[in-house]
């Protein structure tokens, strides 16, 4: 790919959106394990969505014939869905508020910078969970390109390692409606 599209390519889908960090340190073999295994303690409200969004995912086509054959049960079944989904977002949003957060600076479905109070060095892996306002609750797990002093804070930048296609999409939705 030639660069001026790959340039192109990292403006378009990279976005300083006010997205709140959780994280923690974890080990290389953590880093390789899906962001949402049961070893990395996630709240439960977000295993819940995640269990639902891959059923949403695998009861999809079925939907969409139910919806072909009977509209009115379309809209039932859509209805439901959207009513779950936003039970699901004020659950983790209250249970994560509680949480220390970060405030990103730059986030891109390669990976996303923040700030951090103390420094960490290059390499290391993270675990970490992106929340933004009923838009985005995704888990990934990174590793630290570099770590900024900046005044007696730092600013961490990362490169997702493992990050779930669907969350990788739900990322750059938010890209592509906030510019950088």
């Amino acid at each position: 790919m030639p660069k001026e599209a790959i340039d192109e390519r990292r403006r378009l889908y990279r976005t300083q959106a006010p997205v709140r960090i959780a994280c923690r340190p974890i080990t290389m073999e953590q880093a390789e394990l899906d962001p949402y295994d049961s070893a990395f303690d996630l709240p439960e409200s977000l295993i819940l969505a995640e269990s639902c969004r891959n059923i949403e995912l695998d009861q999809r086509p079925l939907w969409r014939y139910l919806h072909a054959l009977h509209p009115e049960i379309g809209r039932y079944l859509s209805l439901q869905d959207k009513k779950q989904e936003l039970l699901l977002a004020a659950l983790i949003d209250r249970e994560l508020r509680m949480a220390v957060t970060h405030p990103s600076i730059d986030l891109s479905e390669g990976g996303v910078s923040f700030h951090y109070p103390q420094a960490l060095q290059p390499d290391t892996r993270l675990h970490l969970i992106l929340l933004q306002e009923r838009q985005l609750h995704v888990a990934a797990t990174a590793r630290i390109l570099h770590c900024r002093d900046i005044g007696g804070h730092y600013i961490l930048g990362t490169e997702f390692v493992c990050l779930r296609d669907h969350d990788r999409q739900a990322i750059v939705r938010l890209t592509l409606r906030k510019p950088a």
